[in-house]
């Protein structure tokens, strides 16, 4: 499980998130859809480690990792079949095809 807890993350004058508490369970596939500069890609980066903010986020599993694309989802098939498609890695590709996941698989 990855949880947000009490989340807080702006810039400037802007607030992208403000005490926001989020759960996202294994072996589930989030999609997060938005405008551009709701903080989409900043809460991941977050996620990652690679920008600061405010609250606890608490990670549990083997790994996690995010495949940052602006490619639109193909609406004719599955989650599983995007992640595969969107996935450079061959060894992630067979995975997800396998449908082998036991792990956090995010995409963003």
């Amino acid at each position: 499980m990855l949880q947000l807890i009490n989340f807080s993350k702006s810039f400037g004058n802007k607030a992208l998130f403000n005490n926001s508490s989020i759960h996202f369970h294994e072996n589930k596939i989030y999609y997060i859809y938005g405008e551009n500069g709701v903080g989409k890609t900043t809460l991941f980066r977050c996620i990652l480690g690679l920008e600061s903010f405010i609250g606890a986020i608490k990670k549990e599993g083997k790994e996690l990792f995010c495949v940052f694309d602006s490619t639109p989802f193909y609406l004719n098939l599955t989650g599983i079949d995007n992640l595969a498609i969107f996935s450079k890695n061959k060894k992630v590709q067979e995975l997800i095809k396998e449908k082998k996941l036991n792990t956090y698989r995010w995409i963003c």
